[in-house]
C-alpha cells in the first residue's frame, strides 16, 4: 500500500509535466509506477508518438525531467502525513475515481484529515462571501439546517463570512461538512478557525489538492474551487460580488 501511494504521490508533485500529459500516461500504463519506470524513449513515444518539428523543442526539458526523477519529495510527503495523521485520496479511490474521471481538472491526488462518508451520500456546497450580511447569515443558516436535516453532506472553503456560517450551522444540527482548503494540512488558516478545524475533523474532514508545506498562494484558491465545485452535486451560493471565488466555483 505505501508504495503504491509513494508512486502516485510523485506523479502528482512531478513539476514540468503538465497533468494533462500525466493524465494521458496513465491511460497508457498499468500504474504510476510503472511509468516512473519507463524509459525516457517509452515515454517520449507515449505523449508524442507523431513528433513534429515544433515539439522536439520539448525533448531536451523532458529527457532531463526524466533523467533527474526521484521519490525522495515522495516520500517526504509521506513521512510528513504520518507524522500529522494525514491520509491520501488517491485516482483510483472508490471516494474519488467517479469525481476523477468526470473532470479533467482535478488532481491524481488529495490530501485529507477526518472521515469520508459513504460517496453514495449527496454533497451540496454552500459557498458566498467573506463580507456577509446579517440577513446573508440568516439565510445561511436556515438553508443548511434543511438541507441537514434532509440528509446532506454539507461542503464549504472554510474561509470567513458564508462559509464558516455554513460549517458551524452543519456541526450545530449534527450533520457532517466538508471543509475545502487552499493550502497543505501544515496550518489551519484562518487560524481563528483552529477550534472548527477539530470538531470538523471528529465526523467529516479536511480535504486539499496540496501537500504539506505549501502555502495558499492565489492561484491554489482556483484549485480549492475546482475540486469544491466537481464533489458537489449542489451548490447553494449566498451573497457574492460577480468576480469573486465564489462566483468562480459556481462557473
Amino acid at each position: 500500500m505505501y508504495e503504491n501511494v509513494l508512486y502516485w504521490i510523485w506523479l502528482h508533485e512531478l513539476i514540468g509535466l503538465p497533468l494533462k500529459a500525466k493524465r494521458m500516461l496513465l491511460q497508457c500504463f498499468t500504474s504510476p509506477q510503472a511509468i516512473y519506470h519507463a524509459s525516457f524513449e517509452t515515454i517520449w513515444q507515449t505523449l508524442y508518438p507523431a513528433t513534429v518539428a515544433a515539439q522536439h523543442a520539448k525533448y531536451a526539458p523532458l529527457s532531463t525531467l526524466w533523467e533527474n526523477r526521484t521519490l525522495v519529495p515522495a516520500q517526504q510527503i509521506l513521512s510528513n502525513n504520518e507524522k500529522h495523521s494525514i491520509k491520501v485520496l488517491c485516482a483510483t479511490s472508490p471516494y474519488y475515481q467517479h469525481l476523477f474521471a468526470s473532470d479533467h481538472k482535478l488532481p491524481l491526488v488529495l490530501y485529507y484529515r477526518g472521515h469520508l462518508a459513504d460517496p453514495s451520500q449527496p454533497v451540496v456546497g454552500v459557498i458566498g462571501s467573506r463580507s456577509s450580511t446579517s440577513y446573508g447569515h440568516l439565510v445561511t443558516k436556515a438553508a443548511v439546517a434543511t438541507l441537514v436535516e434532509r440528509g446532506n453532506i454539507i461542503a464549504s472553503g472554510f474561509s470567513y463570512g458564508i462559509d464558516s456560517i455554513a460549517h458551524e450551522t452543519t456541526l450545530q444540527h449534527h450533520g457532517i461538512t466538508y471543509a475545502f482548503v487552499p493550502c497543505g494540512l501544515h496550518r489551519i488558516q484562518p487560524a481563528c478557525n483552529t477550534s472548527l478545524f477539530e470538531r470538523i475533523l471528529e465526523t467529516g474532514m479536511v480535504i486539499t489538492p496540496y501537500a504539506y508545506g505549501k502555502e495558499a498562494l492565489p492561484f491554489r484558491f482556483m484549485g480549492r474551487n475546482d475540486l469544491l465545485a466537481s464533489w458537489c452535486s449542489t451548490l447553494l451560493v449566498i451573497e457574492a460580488s460577480l468576480k469573486s471565488g465564489s462566483m468562480h466555483t459556481a462557473q
